[in-house]
């Protein structure tokens, strides 16, 4: 079976499940926890896909995953995916999880990327007012440092980029001149 649709039906049950418990939120910071931990540290991939550990035990990780405050409702529903042998498909249940649920409460997902530290509280304010005004719904923002960049900033929001990097306006600038260089060439 496609492991897309797979993600999604649990992700869809997951939603519904958690709504009905009223527990849509504790379980949406969950979510974002293990997909981030599954991101960070594929060895809890391996972990979990490990047919000689037990249920309890991957219960036991996933619970430590989460500092041991895994919510009733997701322990029922882990207990359901390992259950069903889906482990492997957990990160991406939680992932689908995660934009359903910003898709129901309006909420988009805004990464910023600086070359380095900036005072984040003054730009936030910022870049949340915009996409705000913009958007009508609200922001998450996620922080990357990369020096690659030289400097400006980059944000992603949803499928939206908005490059404003030094090294991209040095790749523009040159690109440019090259193909001047061309035409003069060629003439």
């Amino acid at each position: 079976m496609n492991e897309g649709l797979i993600s999604s039906r649990y992700a869809k049950t997951l939603l519904l499940f958690a709504r009905k418990q009223q527990a849509e939120d504790v379980v949406y910071q969950q979510a974002l926890q293990i997909a981030k931990i599954c991101e960070q540290d594929r060895r809890l991939k391996k972990i979990l896909a490990d047919p000689i550990l037990s249920k309890n035990d991957k219960i036991r990780i996933i619970g430590t995953v989460l500092n041991g405050n895994m919510s009733p409702v997701l322990k029922i529903f882990v207990d359901t995916v390992l259950e069903n042998e889906r482990e492997n498909y957990l990160q991406r249940i939680c992932l689908r999880y995660i934009d359903l649920y910003r898709k129901q409460h309006n909420i988009h997902h805004a990464r910023l990327t600086t070359a380095e530290v900036v005072d984040y509280a003054i730009i936030e304010k910022q870049i949340v007012d915009l996409i705000n005004s913009v958007t009508g719904g609200s922001v998450e923002i996620q922080h990357e440092i990369d020096p690659d960049i030289i400097g400006g900033f980059m944000i992603d929001v949803d499928s939206m980029r908005i490059d404003a990097t030094l090294a991209t306006q040095l790749k523009r600038t040159k690109d440019g001149f090259d193909e001047k260089n061309k035409l003069i060439i060629n003439n």
